[in-house]
């Protein structure tokens, strides 16, 4: 799969997570991001590249005043599906947490209870 991703300024991204099967790799065309991979944050700016393998705990976010834009590919296939269906779900106007998360399960993708150590959102 292979998504264009256009972040506007202070974009949270997703939550915390993990792939069990796919590895993500990101390469920033403008802005900046901030991507929390195993536990460490980077700030990143055009021309990065982001790996982010399987089983690997990771998030973006658009910390800057200007729209951010990513090229992100996700291999094996499959994961494109997931955001078909949560196209499907904002457009039913049924896009929840419980949803989200309900999916994530099946597209072999974890979130953790709790914020991991290091994250941006863990409390001080």
């Amino acid at each position: 799969m292979v998504l264009e991703l256009t972040a506007d300024p202070g974009f949270a991204g997703p939550r915390p997570h993990l792939h069990r099967r796919h590895e993500e790799l990101f390469y920033v065309l403008e802005g900046q991001f901030d991507f929390f991979v195993d536990g460490d944050v980077r700030r990143v700016g055009p021309g990065s590249f982001v790996t982010v393998p399987p089983g690997v705990m990771h998030d973006f976010r658009n910390p800057g005043t200007d729209p951010a834009r990513w090229l992100g590919i996700a291999s094996p296939a499959g994961l494109d599906r997931y955001f078909e269906e949560i196209l499907a779900l904002v457009a039913a106007g049924t896009l929840s947490e419980e949803e989200l998360r309900r999916l994530r399960q099946r597209y072999d993708t974890e979130e953790p209870d709790d914020v991991p150590p290091g994250h941006w959102s863990e409390p001080r």
